[in-house]
């Protein structure tokens, strides 16, 4: 079964855009430590967790808008 498509898609810095549910993963598994602790990719995990297990429109809207946010907040969108 093909990876769900994110709502649009994130282009991260120094990183392949990403646009499905799996690129959004790896790049997740793929942070440091010390991001990867912070709040808003925590919440961007759980949010994946759930729209990988229920890929609903409003689960991969939520999860996109949260990893705009991380990638944001964090210094590492591509703007």
């Amino acid at each position: 079964m093909p990876s769900p498509q994110l709502a649009r898609t994130l282009a991260p810095r120094d990183h392949a855009p990403l646009v499905t549910l799996d690129d959004a993963s790896r790049y997740m598994l793929a942070l440091p430590p010390d991001v990867a602790a912070r709040n808003a990719w925590q919440h961007a995990a759980a949010l994946a967790i759930e729209a990988g297990e229920q890929p609903t429109r409003a689960a991969i809207e939520a999860l996109t808008a949260q990893l705009d946010l991380a990638l944001f907040t964090g210094g590492r969108l591509e703007l």
